[in-house]
C-alpha cells in the first residue's frame, strides 16, 4: 500500500497527520480500534462460529442490549417472534449482518461526544444513507457480500468523522474555512490541517484493521467494476440527495449506478428515494437520530412523484 501522506505542511505541530492518527487511535477511539480488530479476527478465523461471535459481543453489555434491539426492530425484523439472545440473532439474520450491528453500534459509541456536532451530524448522515445504498447497489448486481459493502460504506470516512468529533477549536476553524470555500473541499483541508481527512481515514483504516475497501474507497484506488465502486456510488449518491433528487448531479450518479449494476435509470430512482427512507429508519435504529432526521429531510416523501414519472419534466440546474 502506499506511504502514509506526508506529516504537515501546517505550522500548527497537532494539526499532522501523524498526531491526529495517533491521537484518534491510542485516546479518542481505542475501544472501537479494539473491537474492530476483535471482530475482523472471528470473521477470518478458520473456526469463526455464532457461538464466538456471541462471544465478543457479550463482552459489553451495552453492545449486546442494542445488537439485541436492532435485531427485534422494524428494518432487521423479518416476521419472526422476538429474538432474545445474539446467537439466536446471528442465526436469524446471519453472521454477517449482526457483525456489522456490532461495528455499528461501537462506532456510534466512539462517536457520542463533543466535537462540531454539525459536522459529526452530517457525516454521520452521510455515512448511514450511504451504507444503505450500497448494500442494495451490490445486491442488485448480484454480489454475495453486501453486509461488507455496508461496512465498507460505513467506515468510507471513519477519519473525517472522527476529527469532527474530537477537533476542538481546531475544527471550529476548519469549519469556518469550508463555509467560506466551500467548493475547494480538500485544498482547503490540506491549507488548514496539511493533509486531507480522506488520508487520515486510509491511515486509521490500515492502523485498525478495518476491511480493505476502506482504505482503498479513501485513496481514490478504485475499478469501476469492482465492489468499492459499489461504496463509491452510495456515498456519491448521499452527497447528491443534499442538492435535490432532481438535480443534474443526482442524474448523473443514477446513470452511473445504472450502468454498474444493469439496470435502467428509470426502474433505479423510485427504488433508490425507497432505499433513502429506509436509511432514516436505519440510523433510527441504530440510536444516531441527528444523523436519521437529516436523512429524511433529503428523502422525498412516499407519495412524491417517482423519476420515471418525471422524466419527460426539464432538470433542474442549481441545488435546492
Amino acid at each position: 500500500m502506499p506511504n502514509r501522506p506526508t506529516t504537515s505542511i501546517a505550522s500548527d505541530p497537532g494539526t499532522g497527520i501523524d498526531y491526529w492518527v495517533e491521537r484518534i487511535r491510542d485516546r479518542d477511539m481505542p475501544i472501537f480500534g479494539a473491537t474492530a480488530r476483535m471482530i475482523d479476527r472471528v470473521i477470518e478465523s478458520e473456526s469463526a462460529s455464532a457461538a464466538v461471535l456471541s462471544k465478543v459481543i457479550l463482552r459489553d453489555a451495552g453492545m449486546a442490549a442494542r445488537v439485541l434491539a436492532l435485531a427485534n426492530s422494524a428494518y432487521f425484523s423479518l416476521g419472526h417472534q422476538g429474538v432474545a439472545t445474539v446467537s439466536r440473532a446471528i442465526l436469524m439474520l446471519g453472521f454477517d449482518a449482526v457483525r456489522a450491528a456490532a461495528l455499528s453500534v461501537a462506532l456510534i459509541d466512539a462517536l457520542a461526544t463533543g466535537g462540531v456536532r454539525a459536522r459529526v451530524h452530517a457525516e454521520m448522515a452521510r455515512a448511514f444513507h450511504a451504507a444503505v445504498q450500497a448494500r442494495q447497489i451490490s445486491a442488485w448486481r448480484g454480489d454475495g457480500g453486501v453486509e461488507e459493502v455496508f461496512i465498507g460504506a460505513l467506515l468510507a470516512q471513519i477519519g473525517t468523522i472522527a476529527f469532527w468529533c474530537y477537533s476542538g477549536d481546531l475544527g471550529v476553524r476548519l469549519d469556518q474555512a469550508l463555509r467560506a470555500d466551500a467548493d475547494a473541499g480538500e485544498e482547503v483541508e490540506e491549507r488548514v490541517l496539511g493533509f486531507r481527512l480522506r488520508h487520515l481515514t486510509a491511515v486509521l483504516a490500515r492502523e485498525w484493521q478495518l476491511t480493505p475497501m476502506v482504505s482503498l474507497v479513501a485513496q481514490g484506488a478504485v475499478s469501476r467494476r469492482s465492489r468499492e465502486f459499489a461504496v463509491m456510488l452510495g456515498h456519491r449518491l448521499a452527497l447528491a440527495t443534499a442538492r435535490g433528487w432532481h438535480h443534474a448531479t443526482m442524474v448523473q450518479v443514477v446513470g452511473e449506478i445504472s450502468e454498474y449494476c444493469g439496470r435502467t435509470p428509470e426502474d433505479l430512482y423510485a427504488r433508490l428515494e425507497e432505499n433513502a427512507r429506509a436509511a432514516a429508519e436505519v440510523a433510527r435504529s441504530y440510536g444516531a437520530l441527528a444523523a436519521a432526521d437529516l436523512i429524511a429531510q433529503c428523502a422525498p416523501a412516499a407519495d412524491e412523484h417517482t423519476f420515471a414519472q418525471l422524466a419527460s419534466e426539464p432538470i433542474e440546474a442549481s441545488g435546492r
